[in-house]
């Protein structure tokens, strides 16, 4: 049975796993759907990976691709920001392989499986949350014409008689990689030169050490819609497994880059994949997401065992917002953590969101004071977005504060408050961006700010 896993087209650089525009011209890996074949692979079954953004090609070619082709089953990541296009794209495949069975994964079926079936009857199934398992199940239960998808957690689909059925429990668990590993998956499918990360070395391979997150942040689509609320955790043993894989077939690699949602989420587990790299004597150098909570005596064992570069969302400087995120953050741990980076030379990227609800000019003055105290750390400022389903969409849907935009086809919602515009916030993150800004720009800003 022939079958298609794609990461739609689109004409930016976007991440369909953590819904952004990537940075720097970075291409990030499509590391949910990679897995996703991993474990059909290890199934079992001959799945084709396609990567149609890093594969740079429009609707109509990617369509005509996957055409010549002709898969059996098609599995195509969706997101909330990319929603027309991805439809048109499914659109057009069902157009043309009418006998396709089109499965739809990713944050957009996750927020609203049911309306997702009702609206696009070219759509036969959806899953909800993280889909491995969900997937290999639908299938497998294709495969041997089982019609029982009532059964199988985390799918949504349509009957017969064009009747919708979701069933909301979760399929949550980590993917089997007890046969092939994902890079062989990469090496297969993708062409592992094209992908980097925001500061990266080059040529970099991602991999996870760890599904979901347990954070509970209040904007986070990921956590709190995706995951449930729920981490889970690849043995130690499996990740370094997959570390001795990627050294012998690609020898070549400079950074490995752990794609996970937050890297660290004990000390003990940080030292033991830390401990277990050292001995090993990589011949890479490493990168993560974390969060700034971690002890200074795990950041030294982390920079030991090759650590290069964090990322970091900081979100905030005001407790009162960080305490509407549901950041469980205090702000002397914070320029502690920062201090620490810096005192051992990781490089360190620093996230921070501006346009909260609480949002306040002097918010702004606060990160300006830091940025200038830290000069050694790289610092990006992006608009928060707010997700549907999410406790802060929520919260702004009844305070009538939030706003629907569309910027060059991706679909966004952000709080918009006559206090504090866009076109405020728009100067100000031009700021932190490689644009000559006007010197009547950065008059405006020090105004708004200031006076």
């Amino acid at each position: 049975m022939k079958i298609a896993i794609v990461n739609p087209p689109f004409f930016k650089k976007v991440n369909r796993d953590y819904n952004y525009c990537n940075f720097d011209n970075a291409l990030h890996y499509p590391i949910w759907l990679s897995y996703l074949t991993c474990l059909l692979m290890n199934k079992g079954h001959e799945p084709v990976l396609y990567d149609l953004i890093a594969d740079d090609m429009d609707l109509e070619k990617s369509v005509s691709r996957i055409e010549f082709d002709s898969p059996e089953i098609i599995v195509v990541q969706a997101s909330v920001h990319t929603l027309e296009f991805d439809l048109s794209f499914m659109y057009l495949l069902k157009k043309r392989i009418d006998s396709v069975k089109i499965i739809v994964v990713g944050d957009l079926p996750t927020i609203s499986p049911g309306s997702l079936l009702v609206d696009n009857k070219f759509i036969d199934f959806v899953c909800i949350g993280f889909f491995d398992y969900s997937v290999l199940q639908i299938i497998d239960y294709i495969k041997t014409d089982k019609l029982d998808f009532a059964s199988i957690p985390g799918t949504g689909f349509r009957r017969a008689d064009e009747g919708i059925e979701v069933n909301c429990s979760r399929n949550f668990g980590l993917p089997d990689l007890s046969g092939k590993k994902l890079s062989h998956v990469y090496r297969k499918f993708l062409n592992y030169r094209k992908y980097s990360f925001e500061g990266s070395l080059s040529p970099v391979i991602a991999v996870q050490t760890s599904r979901g997150c347990d954070s509970l942040c209040s904007y986070c689509v990921n956590a709190r819609i995706f995951c449930n609320d729920e981490r889970i955790e690849f043995p130690v043993n499996d990740v370094i497994s997959e570390l001795d894989h990627i050294v012998e077939n690609f020898s070549e690699i400079r950074e490995i880059y752990f794609d996970d949602i937050n890297f660290h989420s004990s000390s003990k587990r940080t030292l033991d994949i830390c401990r277990a790299i050292k001995k090993k004597k990589y011949p890479f150098q490493w990168s993560a997401n974390v969060c700034p909570d971690i002890d200074v005596k795990v950041l030294q064992e982390m920079k030991s065992s090759g650590c290069r570069m964090l990322n970091v969302g900081l979100e905030s400087l005001d407790p009162s917002v960080l305490e509407l995120y549901n950041r469980n953050v205090d702000i002397p741990s914070v320029t502690d953590f920062i201090e620490n980076c810096i005192n051992l030379d990781i490089t360190l990227n620093a996230f921070f969101m501006i346009g909260s609800p609480l949002e306040k000019r002097y918010n702004l003055r606060m990160i300006l004071d830091m940025v200038k105290k830290y000069r050694k750390v790289n610092f990006i400022v992006q608009r928060l977005v707010v997700f549907p389903n999410t406790v802060l969409f929520k919260e702004a849907s009844e305070d009538l504060i939030l706003a629907e935009k569309t910027y060059e086809n991706l679909k966004y919602y952000t709080i918009e408050r006559p206090e504090f515009t866009s076109e405020h916030m728009k100067t100000f993150m031009r700021l932190f961006e490689n644009q000559k800004v006007s010197f009547p720009v950065i008059k405006e800003i020090k105004n708004f700010l200031f006076n």
